[in-house]
């Protein structure tokens, strides 16, 4: 798929996991990942975005082990639009190079810890 990348922002925001996401490879061995999450915007869930995002390197690997579904997280990144040709729609897209923890939760294997 070839994808062309527009309006690159600098953001920082607190976003919520929405899935589990999954490391990949691509053509070089930098580990990646891609996941949606929600963007908290003033309390409402009626105005919340839900967006994909990615991070890569050891972040990647990092966020992977520390990291579920339902936490809010402190984040600094890059916004951009990516528009797939094949398609012509715009997708956001949030790539993450920093993380701060801000609500967690607490997996049920390490409740009774």
């Amino acid at each position: 798929m070839n994808l062309k990348i527009t309006l690159m922002n600098c953001i920082s925001c607190i976003i919520r996991i929405l899935e589990i996401p999954s490391i990949k490879l691509g053509q070089n061995p930098i580990p990646g990942l891609t996941f949606r999450v929600e963007l908290a915007q003033d309390g409402s869930y009626q105005n919340s975005s839900i967006i994909e995002a990615q991070i890569w390197g050891d972040l990647a690997e990092d966020f992977q082990k520390y990291y579920f579904i339902n936490d809010y997280l402190l984040i600094e990144g890059y916004f951009s639009m990516r528009v797939s040709n094949h398609s012509n729609k715009k997708i956001p897209i949030l790539t993450i190079f920093q993380i701060y923890p801000f609500l967690l939760t607490i997996p049920n294997d390490q409740k009774n810890l």
